[in-house]
């Protein structure tokens, strides 16, 4: 269906979330645990939409939003509260974790109705 940048620092929520994602039919191009590679994917490498964790670590994925929202590319904060979601995002889809499988896929289709 559609490909998908994963950016989650925490390797077993990294998993679950890009299992619920393959089951739903996408494909995970890429995966990102950290703000490097999570930038040098946002800018490279071609995808449909992202799900992104608000901290990576103690850092911001700010700059990787900024990144994905300058290609015009659509998506969703993955967190466990609205905290930490930059103010000039704070319009973009929130999946607050833990979240099922069903709240993924309605996310997905808000997604992708907006390209």
């Amino acid at each position: 269906m559609a490909s998908v940048l994963l950016v989650e620092d925490e390797a077993l929520i990294q998993m679950m979330i890009a299992d619920m994602l393959v089951e739903l039919g996408h494909t995970v191009v890429a995966e990102a645990s950290d703000l490097a590679s999570a930038l040098e994917h946002a800018n490279n490498t071609e995808f449909d939409f992202a799900v992104l964790d608000v901290l990576l670590g103690r850092t911001s994925s700010e700059p990787v939003a900024a990144a994905i929202a300058e290609r015009n590319i659509p998506f969703a904060f993955a967190s466990y509260g609205a905290d930490g979601i930059p103010d000039r995002f704070q319009d973009r889809p929130l999946l607050t974790k833990p979240f099922q499988i069903d709240q993924l896929k309605r996310c997905i289709a808000k997604l992708i109705d907006e390209r």
